[in-house]
């Protein structure tokens, strides 16, 4: 009998933060001929924007494939706040701010979700609550690898910009 190894939810996420976008086979979704990601989000509307009875999808508008193990998926894009607020994003020439999730899947089943922020065409890891923009080394790494995919990203500019600073606490805290 052969025995499969196992992988748990905090060796998954070190893989993913421990990879590089060349890892993974980016699929962006919904450009020029590329068709849906099929990780959608449906909610359904008695009224919406004046039509009754409308049934709204949403999706993610990247995918991407872990090369060295299908088994892993990242789905990104989903947006949740179209106009995040925060001070430290007037420090970017557009400050236009959008709230978005990353998803984590594993054979499909969707085992993580983390909230990033998009400003001024950079992904940025999810401030603290306590305003502090202390940012855990390992969240940093997830934000830049979604940055990362599909151009070339300045993903340090940015974070110096926002004023974001590195810890080596641990991210993510699971199980609490």
């Amino acid at each position: 009998m052969v025995r499969e190894a196992y992988m748990n939810l905090a060796q998954l996420i070190g893989t993913i933060v421990s990879s590089q976008p060349t890892d993974w086979n980016h699929i962006p979704c919904w450009g020029t001929n590329s068709g849906p990601s099929y990780r959608d989000e449906l909610s359904f509307h008695g009224l919406y924007y004046g039509q009754r009875n409308v049934l709204h999808v949403k999706s993610h508008p990247n995918t991407a494939s872990y090369i060295p193990d299908v088994s892993v998926t990242l789905a990104y894009g989903l947006e949740w706040m179209d106009d995040f607020k925060e001070p430290w994003i007037n420090n970017f020439p557009a400050p236009k701010t959008t709230a978005h999730f990353a998803d984590v899947f594993y054979n499909g089943a969707l085992v993580f979700r983390t909230a990033y922020v998009h400003v001024d065409g950079h992904d940025l890891p999810w401030p603290p609550a306590d305003g502090s923009l202390k940012i855990p080394r390992a969240q940093a790494q997830f934000s830049g690898l979604l940055d990362a995919f599909g151009k070339i990203s300045r993903f340090d500019d940015a974070l110096r910009t926002a004023g974001m600073n590195l810890t080596d606490d641990t991210w993510p805290t699971l199980g609490i």
